[in-house]
């Protein structure tokens, strides 16, 4: 796989529901260390502190008993952009600041885990900020995809579960991979997280269970782990994605994780704020796909299928593209870009120039 400054890299497919990967060569030794060293070093807000929980536009991280790590970001050393930068590269989009939150570096010490969790944001939470987190919403928000950098694994533990992943056929245990059948190495680690939670209905106890008979990527030093929170087609968010930081049992586990979102966060938009009424007709004889782009064209996202003589509508956006495909081939047929004066517009399948009511038509 090409990644700009780094050779080697390669994937290895876990699961498809969710889409789990495993990322072999994706960073070195000296990479870790400068990460871990660059964390220790901060100081006051950016100091490495209580890992934050939710959503929160401002103020103090919001933090929970149900992730007890540390975790400081960073975006402005040398090495966390690099990393930030491959992984795009894997992802095939372009690294833009406002499709990630930052590199996030974690340390969770013995008996320290995150209960399973999805990376996303419901579709709710950010309705009082003015947020639109539904991701199936053509100007819709939230986390895309995670990947996960394992920097320096502890002796024993620290898996990342995937409680509702699918298992795939030919998937067995591996030093990285635990499918948990591994009924010996289940009971070893329930009797070493008794050493931590002395009750058994503790939500980190519950999670080791699910850590040895559940599907879950191991902690291997300078491996990494891209999962997908959204479904390819449709955008919808994957309750499959949920995951969990398991218990470290013995040593100190460093990690560091970027999320990506589908589009800029938290609605950052190009061109005008106003939106664009558009219809879409399908005038040919074959059934359309319908697909949009928020960054010129570089990645497309589908819309819809639209079937010989009907149409589709949608709120679009100044800087937004569009385009027909065919829908066997895949071949590109129309192409469009939302112009700055529209208020709304009619895009056709045989026409390569948008009929915009209000201002005539607009070159592509």
């Amino acid at each position: 796989m090409p990644v700009q400054d780094r050779n080697g890299v390669e994937l290895e497919t876990i699961a498809l529901n969710p889409r789990i990967f495993l990322i072999h060569n994706l960073f070195s030794e000296d990479d870790t260390l400068a990460l871990i060293e660059a964390a220790l070093e901060k100081k006051g807000e950016k100091a490495l502190q209580a890992s934050g929980v939710g959503f929160k536009t401002h103020g103090e991280r919001a933090v929970g008993s149900t992730r007890t790590s540390a975790s400081a970001f960073d975006s402005e050393t040398p090495t966390a952009k690099a990393l930030i930068a491959r992984a795009f590269d894997v992802l095939r989009i372009p690294n833009e600041e406002s499709m990630a939150d930052g590199l996030q570096i974690l340390r969770y010490q013995e008996g320290q885990a995150y209960i399973a969790h999805t990376d996303w944001f419901p579709r709710d939470t950010g309705q009082a900020a003015g947020q639109i987190f539904d991701s199936a919403n053509l100007n819709g928000s939230n986390r895309y995809a995670t990947v996960f950098f394992y920097l320096w694994p502890p002796p024993n533990g620290g898996f990342t579960v995937f409680p509702q992943a699918r298992l795939e056929d030919g998937i067995k245990d591996s030093n990285i991979i635990s499918t948990g059948t591994d009924a010996d190495a289940a009971k070893l680690a329930m009797s070493r997280a008794k050493a931590f939670y002395k009750k058994a209905d503790t939500w980190e106890m519950k999670l080791t269970e699910e850590c040895y008979t559940k599907l879950a990527v191991k902690p291997v030093r300078l491996s990494a782990v891209l999962f997908y929170h959204q479904d390819p087609i449709t955008g919808h968010l994957l309750h499959e994605a949920e995951h969990g930081a398991c218990p470290s049992l013995t040593g100190t586990k460093w990690g560091a994780n970027l999320w990506v979102w589908n589009r800029a966060r938290h609605l950052t938009k190009g061109g005008s704020s106003e939106p664009v009424s558009v219809e879409f007709i399908n005038r040919d004889g074959t059934a359309l796909n319908l697909d949009y782009s928020m960054d010129d064209g570089h990645t497309w996202t589908h819309f819809a299928a639209v079937a010989p003589g009907t149409r589709s509508t949608a709120s679009s956006y100044s800087g937004h593209r569009w385009r027909f495909t065919q829908a066997d081939s895949g071949d590109e047929i129309q192409r469009w870009a939302v112009p700055d004066s529209a208020k709304s517009a009619i895009f056709v399948s045989d026409n390569a120039e948008p009929l915009v009511p209000d201002t005539g038509t607009s070159e592509l």
